[in-house]
């Protein structure tokens, strides 16, 4: 699941990213206000993705206690005019019935 769901985030895939989030879901995104639901995450992280040029991440590790999945690993963001900024992150990701409802993301993006 880590990798499908990095790889709809990293190829701006917003339909294949939303696929993973349930309809009630939770998302809370760096120091950004917590959203609830999943039309509203959907348009969230479609604005934040249209506002750099490419995301890429580096998963360096993960682990599946439960209904979790926790991972960390190293984010570079592309700004439109080709500068790239690397930051670490660490996400914890609450799985109910197959999809995430609570998403929550730790990256320090105020240089970006």
């Amino acid at each position: 699941m880590i990798t499908a769901l990095f790889d709809s985030i990293d190829t701006k895939d917003i339909n294949a990213f939303a696929n993973f989030l349930a309809e009630d879901v939770i998302f809370c995104f760096s120091n950004w206000p917590q959203l609830e639901g999943k039309a509203n995450v959907e348009n969230a992280v479609n604005a934040f993705l249209q506002s750099i040029a490419v995301i890429e991440h580096q998963v360096l590790a993960y682990w599946q206690p439960e209904d979790m999945l926790i991972c960390r690993g190293l984010v570079t963001y592309t700004r439109h005019d080709n500068t790239k900024l690397t930051v670490p992150f660490a996400n914890t990701l609450q799985i109910l019935d197959g999809k995430i409802s609570d998403y929550r993301i730790f990256a320090d993006i105020s240089a970006l």
